[in-house]
């Protein structure tokens, strides 16, 4: 394999193909040649990390032999001298310095006949022809191939750019914006066949040829090149046509890349290890195929980083550069003011009809098959059910949920006691775009702590709880084990952050469970989930020796007279227990945090949300065991006592005539992403 470059790039007196000299006045144009794939001293195996260590060949220009007088080709710049009386000027600035010099070589071994010459290198130079000619005719074949010369170089150049920062240059004709219609010169320019012909166009005819030769050396007319391979051999595939090759066809449960799932072993699938063990649903049993994948003791990139045995890193997947490649066509606007419709990632539950199948659950997801890229779950000593994780397809375009924020409140419903539950939701648009979503749903299984309720009444008191978040959801009909809330018609700019929460005047296909949610902080008396189901502690369970081992709950409503005394706590010291030192209430799964963001159809209510499978495609989860065993140092997690310690009395104890539809704020949890410059 063989690779170009001019002499002017090696201008450093210390680098082997100089012959320890810097190119003079006539050299820095010429082409030198090395072999690629060998190192200096013909060995196969080049490294990178010694670049200057490739096998020289020589440079493109005419030299004689010192002892016989032939033609060969010099391997080092000082063999023609610049000032020898056997160099020629090949080529000359205005100024009449040499642009290009080369060494006389005698034809034959007597006579007055030589010849010289020198081979440019045409890729090193600024092409000047104007790619972007329009289409001929409307048709298929004509449409068609006015995109292939669109796509088979760069836009053709603005000539008026080449007048200097003085706009004093030859082409004094151009005018803006830059078209056929506004500019006679393209006009012209579309009939040049040679830089020479370029004259044509120029304004100033006494300018033009002086230009011409102060820049023949940068410019060229009509450059075409092929992406080769310079380590292996062969031609590389350019990358912005072949994603091209199928428009704008998306990636979805109806929808592939024809033409580009056909490119086994380069772009999809393929016997090697960068290939998929198996497809994914939703992928017409086409297997991805990753950028890498590395596992301890593979030799690849990232392998040495690995330190558990069983771990595999792989890459993003070539459907997932494709989908990022064409994103550009899916941007709406005109004058700058550009929309992005927001989209999910893929494979999602679309692609299973199943909503468990997406990458906040695939535990529950099972392919079937076992034995590959087994992936451990941190913190545990078992595998997840399906050990094989895909890679998406394309990627999330959709606002980012930075985190959520919860305050709980003690009030009264009706003559009831209630717990009130208002969220605030943080989104982040993080593109430079607007971004518009037409039903945005966040779903809400369970906060970090749990919650108790003393009832004092002519000194008698009653325990309700302590029980998780949860808990106090699936005991409540219609909540369906965890809040929803919808936003609807949302646009944001770019950059922007917004918080969104429910409010009490919701619409009529809201409720208090399964709410909508709207930009900024809409709390008030009515607002959010408001639950008036409690665990009430009805006696204790005990072992075969009859020792106690926790709490008998019944959920109940608790009736309430202005007579009565209300304490409340919200504790986030998980397996609190009693005097007996049994664990106290229902606080299973209290360490864990669990909020999922996901797309519905544009038809989709807030109480549509009661039913789990109307929730759409995926977008993400905020899960977290916040206990401690599991760190995720990104998110915010305030410091909490040590767990099995005694419950906490109550923060605070009121009057119940103090609660009639009025919120006591008694605790708030957060888990919010933190910013990238906390410290």
């Amino acid at each position: 394999q063989r690779v170009t470059a001019t002499a002017e790039v090696l201008n450093d007196s210390t680098n082997v193909y100089t012959g320890g000299t810097t190119p003079v006045v006539g050299q820095g144009s010429w082409t030198g040649v090395w072999k690629s794939d060998t190192v200096a001293n013909g060995t196969p195996s080049y490294s990178p990390a010694n670049p200057d260590a490739r096998q020289f060949v020589g440079w493109l220009v005419s030299s004689a032999n010192d002892t016989t007088g032939e033609f060969e080709l010099p391997t080092t710049l000082n063999a023609v001298s610049a000032a020898s009386a056997d160099s020629v000027a090949l080529a000359r600035d205005s100024t009449g310095i040499a642009y290009s010099l080369a060494e006389k070589v005698r034809v034959g071994s007597e006579g007055n006949t030589y010849f010289a010459f020198h081979v440019e290198d045409e890729s090193v130079k600024a092409d000047l022809s104007w790619s972007e000619t329009p289409a001929t005719g409307s048709g298929l074949l004509a449409q068609s191939r006015a995109q292939a010369r669109r796509l088979s170089a760069a836009p053709g150049p603005d000539f008026g750019a080449l007048n200097g920062v003085d706009d004093n240059g030859p082409f004094g004709s151009v005018t803006y914006p830059l078209t056929i219609d506004s500019s006679a010169i393209l006009d012209d320019v579309l009939k040049v066949q040679n830089p020479a012909d370029l004259t044509t166009t120029m304004s100033n005819a006494s300018d033009a040829s002086k230009w011409l030769k102060d820049n023949r050396g940068d410019m060229t007319w009509g450059s075409r090149g092929v992406m080769a391979d310079v380590k292996w051999g062969g031609l590389r595939r350019d990358l912005s046509l072949a994603f091209e090759m199928d428009g704008d066809a998306d990636v979805t449960a109806s929808e592939q890349p024809t033409k580009f799932n056909q490119q086994v072993g380069e772009f999809v699938g393929g016997s090697d290890r960068l290939a998929a063990p198996q497809a994914a649903l939703g992928m017409g049993n086409v297997k991805e195929r990753f950028l890498y994948r590395d596992v301890p003791g593979s030799g690849t990139p990232f392998a040495g980083d690995l330190v558990r045995s069983d771990s595999v890193v792989r890459g993003p997947n070539w459907w997932a550069l494709r989908d990022y490649a064409n994103l550009y066509k899916r941007i709406r606007g005109t004058g700058g003011d550009y929309t992005l419709d927001a989209r999910s990632y893929y494979p999602n539950v679309s692609a299973a009809i199943d909503k468990r199948y997406n990458l906040g659950n695939m535990f529950a997801a099972n392919s079937g098959i076992n034995t590959w890229d087994h992936e451990q779950y941190l913190g545990a000593s078992f595998r997840i059910v399906d050990p094989y994780m895909f890679k998406p397809a394309r990627a999330n375009y959709a606002p980012v949920l930075l985190g959520e924020v919860a305050i709980f409140s003690a009030l009264t419903e009706g003559s009831n006691l209630a717990l009130g539950i208002d969220p605030f939701f943080y989104l982040w648009n993080p593109y430079n775009r607007k971004l518009k979503v037409s039903r945005y749903a966040l779903k809400l299984t369970n906060f970090p702590g749990h919650i108790t309720f003393w009832v004092t009444k002519a000194g008698t008191t009653q325990r309700y709880g302590p029980a998780n978040i949860s808990k106090y959801l699936s005991n409540h009909a219609g909540v369906g084990g965890s809040l929803s809330y919808l936003v609807s018609d949302l646009t944001m700019d770019p950059g922007e952050v917004i918080v969104v929460s429910p409010r009490s005047n919701r619409p009529a296909n809201a409720n208090v469970f399964h709410d909508a949610a709207f930009p900024g902080t809409n709390t008030d008396n009515q607002s959010g989930a408001i639950l008036t189901v409690f665990p009430k502690v009805t006696g204790q369970t005990v072992d075969a020796n009859g020792n106690p081992t926790g709490d008998s709950i019944s959920w109940e409503q608790v009736p309430l007279d202005l007579t009565e005394d209300v304490g409340f706590l919200y504790a986030v010291h998980y397996s609190a227990k009693g005097s007996d030192g049994y664990v106290l209430g229902q606080q299973q799964m209290s360490e864990h945090v669990w909020v999922d963001a996901s797309m519905p159809a544009s038809s989709v209510s807030p109480a549509d949300l009661s039913n789990s499978n109307l929730f759409g495609e995926h977008l993400q989860q905020i899960g977290n065991n916040a206990q401690g065993h599991i760190s995720v140092p990104e998110y915010f997690d305030p410091p909490r006592p040590g767990a099995q310690s005694a419950l906490s009395p109550p923060t605070d104890t009121v009057a119940a005539s103090t609660l009639v539809n009025t919120k006591r704020f008694f605790g708030i949890t957060n888990y919010l992403t933190k910013p990238a410059s906390h410290e």
